[in-house]
């Protein structure tokens, strides 16, 4: 929540300006704070009047002024006039003022849990818009939204945050239907948020990164240099207010580097590429970052490093895409690999593999915490997978009708959705499975010459047959029992 420069003002302080007046409530206006206490779930004048007169029988014959005071606070249509001729119209004296600023302290109170209300079910509402794509969830968010700010005062520490939340919702909207309304309204609110935090705050940067994206959206619609320089100069400002080793800072990084990158697609100036490149890389070595949002900023650094930097820059890139990918020991447990296999294009498995003859689809990889059998990745939904690497180190022979585990367990790859995968024949030594893996990233990602012009499935085996070939240099071509094993299947 923002905070505010402004003090909230203490509802227990008199309007009066008598500087010598005696703070402390007298006894009549603790009754009245207890009456107030159970009237206030009533939901109309004549219901908390009721209540409060039954709860404070020492105030017989205030129960007029009482009322009328209830009327205006709560917005009644007689609130400000009535026919009633018994109704007095003196002053209050400050007793009935100390005890109106105490009924009004409690309905700011109220309208602040309601608007709080508001805002957490507008917040879900934007999740599940994200899921489903439906237009009324995200609309529903935006009039919450705006109830919210309505209930709440300029001032309050809680303006700010609400005022992000709306914006984010006319984003998502924007990225949905495309509506050019809906675009400068989330700038116009993300805007006001920002300007309503002071830099100390801990949600001072996310808000400056939510502007920065409404401000990017924009350039790519209308091409305005001044929202792409705009948005360069907030993502830049949230990067500085996050401190190195925060989780959200590869986050920061990688938008900024975004920008810059969009920048020098519409400009051309190398300046902005170079910073770009710099800049995703940065956000590869925040180790406290989710591992998603390094491998995202590392991809993008080894794309730029490819079509700008040439490929050994390149290869340096993807080499950290690996590490950061890279899940070992504990970190390779059935549910992890799972999840992860379904969300890259490529899967890498330096592990045992485990063949069943009786039952081909018991068949698995040995994993730190059991075995992933092929009928369980058959149950995924592998959509867009190009490529498996199978390099079972120290793994068992089969039997005379199926002569080795990576033969089938490739075969098994292939059913569930590889259209490309390597293995070996026969059980590879530890030292020779890391030298082909290196060759062989190093063609198919690295981008080399001689793989540019090859459809990317057919890039495999040729990268392959590369690898290989520098292993049996390095092995000599009499050892073919190290370098003969190495298969690519390709459907």
């Amino acid at each position: 929540m923002a905070e505010s420069n402004i003090p909230l003002e203490d509802p227990m302080r008199d309007s009066a300006t008598d500087g010598g007046l005696d703070k402390t409530l007298p006894q009549p206006t603790l009754e009245f704070e207890m009456a107030i206490k159970m009237a206030l779930g009533q939901s109309n004048a004549e219901e908390v009047g009721g209540t409060l007169i039954q709860s404070t029988p020492d105030h017989e014959g205030e129960d007029v002024e009482l009322k009328r005071a209830i009327e205006m606070l709560l917005g009644q249509p007689n609130a400000e006039a009535t026919e009633d001729s018994s109704v007095n119209y003196a002053p209050i004296d400050m007793e009935e003022q100390a005890e109106l600023e105490l009924l009004s302290g409690w309905e700011s109170l109220r309208n602040q849990a309601k608007a709080q209300e508001l805002n957490n079910s507008a917040v879900q509402l934007i999740q599940y818009f994200k899921q489903s794509g439906d237009c009324v969830e995200i609309d529903m968010a935006v009039q919450l939204m705006e109830e919210a700010i309505k209930l709440t005062p300029d001032g309050h520490a809680d303006k700010a945050s609400w005022l992000n939340t709306i914006g984010v919702a006319f984003l998502q909207r924007f990225e949905h239907l495309r509506e050019l309304g809906d675009i400068g309204h989330a700038i116009q609110v993300m805007q006001q948020a920002v300007d309503l935090t002071p830099d100390g705050h801990a949600d001072k940067a996310a808000q400056l990164t939510n502007l920065g994206s409404a401000l990017l959206h924009r350039f790519e619609c209308f091409g305005e240099l001044g929202d792409i320089e705009h948005a360069i100069q907030v993502m830049q400002q949230a990067v500085d207010l996050t401190p190195d080793g925060h989780p959200d800072k590869a986050a920061q990084l990688t938008n900024l580097g975004g920008a810059l990158q969009c920048r020098f697609e519409h400009l051309g100036e190398l300046g902005d590429i170079e910073n770009a490149t710099s800049t995703y890389q940065r956000a590869t070595t925040n180790t406290s970052s989710p591992p998603s949002i390094r491998y995202e900023a590392a991809c993008k650094w080894a794309t730029l490093c490819s079509h700008h930097q040439g490929s050994s820059s390149a290869l340096h890139a993807y080499k950290v895409v690996l590490e950061i990918i890279h899940l070992t020991c504990h970190e390779a447990v059935i549910e992890t690999v799972k999840c992860e296999m379904s969300r890259h294009e490529i899967v890498h498995l330096a592990c045992h593999g485990i063949q069943d003859s009786k039952n081909p689809l018991d068949s698995a990889l040995a994993l730190y915490n059991g075995r992933l059998k092929l009928q369980d990745l058959m149950c995924l939904s592998l959509e867009n997978v190009e490529l498996a690497f199978l390099s079972a180190s120290q793994t068992a022979a089969g039997n005379e009708n199926l002569p080795e585990e990576a033969v089938h367990l490739a075969a098994g790859m292939l059913a569930v959705g590889y259209p490309s995968v390597i293995a070996t024949m026969w059980s590879i030594g530890d030292k020779d499975a890391p030298i082909v893996a290196d060759k062989f990233y190093e063609s198919i990602l690295g981008r080399s010459d001689e793989l540019v012009s090859q459809n990317p499935r057919q890039s495999a085996a040729y990268a392959l047959h590369a690898a290989v070939e520098h292993l049996r240099k390095e092995v000599s071509e009499m050892e073919f029992v190290k370098w003969v094993p190495f298969i690519h299947y390709r459907v």
